[in-house]
């Protein structure tokens, strides 16, 4: 389960470090199987997440339904009259920042102690290898290329104008009842699975 990883739905918690977490334990480290088919349940919330979720080979995703267990990758446009985590992305019109500390109310975007310059995420989530490792790192230091995902009975979210899921390289990847919403197109893909898969997509 979920909050068994720390991982908190309450539709404000940055959870970003804390499911790559749980997925990299259950799926990734020396001493498992990546054979075993484990799952990570999310019960009903809204998990907020400032970057992409990457999924490895042989993981299992589910929620209580498409209104219930949702991700959110969602960016505020930053103001210097709140206070902010560790770790937070924001935007200043078309820039991107991440706070490095916490960062108390009132302190400027431009103070480099606080914030430093990021990029927009790519997309909500994606597969990746063994390793969490992407694009051309796919399969170096003998990791097991993306296969044989399934994600079910959950949404992913965001307002930016990014791709929702992105499949690289994978094989034998299902989603059933999954939503994926955005700033670009909102799609509801329900019982649809794909596999293999080679491609990327919204």
């Amino acid at each position: 389960i979920a909050t068994d990883f720390g991982i908190v739905g309450d539709g404000a918690t940055d959870n970003t470090a804390a499911i790559n977490r749980a997925l990299y334990q259950l799926y990734c480290v020396d001493n498992a199987d990546p054979l075993v088919r484990r799952s990570l349940f999310f019960p009903a919330g809204q998990y907020v997440v400032s970057n992409t979720i990457k999924i490895p080979p042989y993981a299992t995703l589910y929620g209580e339904g498409i209104n219930n267990s949702i991700v959110s990758l969602y960016v505020q446009e930053w103001t210097g009259t709140v206070a902010y985590a560790q770790g937070v992305l924001v935007r200043v019109e078309n820039t991107y920042y991440r706070s490095l500390i916490p960062v108390p109310a009132s302190v400027s975007i431009s103070n480099t102690v606080y914030w430093a310059m990021d990029i927009e995420p790519p997309c909500i989530i994606r597969t990746t290898d063994s390793l969490q490792q992407t694009d051309i790192n796919i399969g170096v230091n003998g990791a097991i290329a993306p296969q044989s995902v399934t994600i079910s009975n959950m949404q992913f979210a965001t307002n930016l104008e990014i791709n929702g899921l992105l499949i690289e390289n994978a094989a034998d990847c299902e989603l059933s009842r999954v939503r994926i919403s955005g700033g670009l197109t909102q799609q509801r893909i329900e019982d649809y699975a794909l596999s293999p898969v080679t491609t990327a997509g919204d």
